[in-house]
């Protein structure tokens, strides 16, 4: 059984799948329930690839995690200081 759940874990369409779900049930909260404002996304674009660390002014577990999914996800699609309509949860889809 640990073979089969590691092998679920490496799976990438499994990985896709559970962003999909989380990104989809979080939406509607963040974006019209809390009404995100986001500010300042093109300075996302000049970071550095790795050795970044955000780090959040309040103490939240799990809201900042999901709200930075969205922003990455939205900035990578090509959305500028907002979330837009959630198309990006398309990255399900092979392509």
């Amino acid at each position: 059984m640990g073979r089969l759940t590691d092998r679920l874990k490496s799976t990438n369409l499994v990985r896709k799948f559970v962003h999909f779900i989380v990104g989809l049930c979080t939406y509607p909260g963040i974006a019209i329930i809390n009404k995100l404002r986001i500010r300042g996304t093109e300075n996302i674009r000049k970071l550095p690839k790795s050795n970044v660390l955000f780090v959040c002014n309040h103490q939240t577990y799990f809201l900042d995690v999901i709200t930075l999914f969205h922003i990455f996800s939205a900035i990578k699609w090509g959305k500028k200081d907002k979330l837009g309509i959630p198309y990006y949860f398309l990255t399900l889809i092979p392509g």
